[in-house]
């Protein structure tokens, strides 16, 4: 009579142990992707004449079988040559087929394709974020080897972010961008976009996807002109607050100077300090990691900003004056876009002084040429009252307006003061 309460016990033991928190069991991995393989895709470009493909990357479906959706930079190059290039999708099964883009969003790096053929099945999208520490499945075609499931943890949004991004802790490799990130009943959190090696990686929430699929399908035509309206639009939303406000200060020596300005910047202190040179550095560097993919080699919406102090009252003026010289002369702006992206920076420089220190500015800018409107900004700025010690700051700001590059330019100057 107690054997059988003894058995049923340790069965209900054993049970409790496969069961998940939630009280669902947890579903293996092999057949996640069994269940769920028919809705990926590997997403592929081809040059037009030549029938190779210049670059691929992942898709999926999305809450309607003929929703294909992935990240914008996989399909980059149908927005700047789209009569060079066309889409090609090939599924796990190994068939292939052709895809139309019906809409993107460059800022959250997100792209719809439309297929020539409705793919068997679709992801729905969850409702909320999962409880942090949840398992997740990412699916992808890594390195172009084959299709792939990934099993990693969400671990919640990234903070100081201009957008929302999800850390996910797992594997994410070249090729698996744009591919899904689901729960273990196959509902879309996020979309796989970038990593930092190492089993972190970043995703676009699962609510920009909802959001872009709920607008309608656009027209095939101007491409090129619905990224720039989107570029300009963002660096409105970012440049506006920054403007309108005054700038948080920094003190470095005697001087006060533009500090931390908004949360997404990061920043960190460094010093260059030898025994065996005459002088020494101090250094703040504040940068966003929320630059927007524009092509290969075009990166907008970054903002950085660098103060420099250099201190030798070991040197004679005339050798500090070289010394200062030659500092002013390195580094550059570093933002990268070739002859057919970007015009070559003109430069202005002027002497400036209002409430603090004589200053020497060089302001630089350059244009995009395929995206009119949008500019890239350049401002040094360097003290010239000491033959001992001189302050040097220099802003960096890509995809922005020409009166939005003009207005924080002069703001950023007026901030440049004596510490008090």
């Amino acid at each position: 009579m107690t054997v059988f309460p003894r058995l049923f016990s340790r069965l209900l033991y054993l049970a409790l142990l496969l069961l998940g928190a939630s009280g669902v069991m947890a579903v293996p991995t092999e057949e996640v992707f069994s269940r769920y393989k028919d809705r990926i895709v590997q997403v592929r470009i081809l040059d037009v004449a030549a029938g190779t493909r210049v670059g691929y990357g992942s898709g999926f479906a999305a809450t309607q079988a003929d929703r294909i959706v992935t990240n914008f930079h996989v399909i980059a190059p149908m927005i700047h040559a789209p009569d060079h290039h066309r889409i090609e999708l090939q599924q796990v099964d190994g068939r292939s087929m052709g895809a139309e883009l019906v809409g993107f969003d460059a800022v959250r790096d997100l792209a719809v394709l439309r297929p020539s053929q409705p793919l068997a099945g679709f992801f729905p999208i969850a409702e909320g974020d999962p409880p942090k520490g949840m398992r997740l499945f990412s699916f992808g075609v890594p390195n172009d080897l084959d299709f792939t499931i990934v099993e990693g943890t969400y671990n919640g949004l990234i903070g100081n972010s201009l957008y929302d991004r999800i850390h996910f802790t797992g594997a994410i490799n070249s090729g698996m961008s744009g591919g899904p990130v689901i729960d273990g009943d196959g509902r879309i959190v996020g979309v796989n976009v970038a990593t930092e090696s190492n089993s972190v990686g970043f995703l676009v929430p699962g609510a920009d996807v909802r959001r872009l699929l709920a607008q309608p399908v656009k027209p095939p035509s101007h491409w090129r002109d619905q990224l720039r309206d989107q570029l300009l639009a963002h660096q409105e939303k970012v440049m506006a607050p920054l403007i309108g406000r005054p700038l948080p200060g920094y003190d470095l020596g005697r001087y006060r100077l533009p500090g931390r300005f908004a949360q997404y910047l990061r920043c960190w202190a460094d010093a260059r300090r030898r025994d065996t040179e005459p002088f020494q550095v101090v250094s703040q560097l504040c940068h966003n990691e929320d630059a927007i993919f524009v092509s290969d080699s075009l990166m907008s919406g970054q903002i950085r900003f660098r103060h420099d102090l250099l201190e030798a009252p070991k040197l004679d003026r005339f050798r500090f004056a070289r010394l200062y010289q030659r500092y002013l002369e390195t580094g550059e702006a570093d933002l990268g876009g070739d002859q057919d992206e970007v015009g070559n920076f003109v430069c202005q420089q002027n002497f400036v002084q209002s409430r603090g220190p004589k200053l020497k500015a060089v302001l630089c800018l350059r244009g995009y040429r395929r995206l009119t409107g949008l500019y890239d900004l350049f401002l040094r700025v360097a003290s010239l009252d000491r033959h001992d010690e001189g302050m040097v700051s220099t802003l960096v700001i890509s995809g922005v307006s020409y009166r939005n590059a003009m207005a924080f330019s002069k703001h950023y100057l007026e901030q440049v003061q004596w510490k008090r």
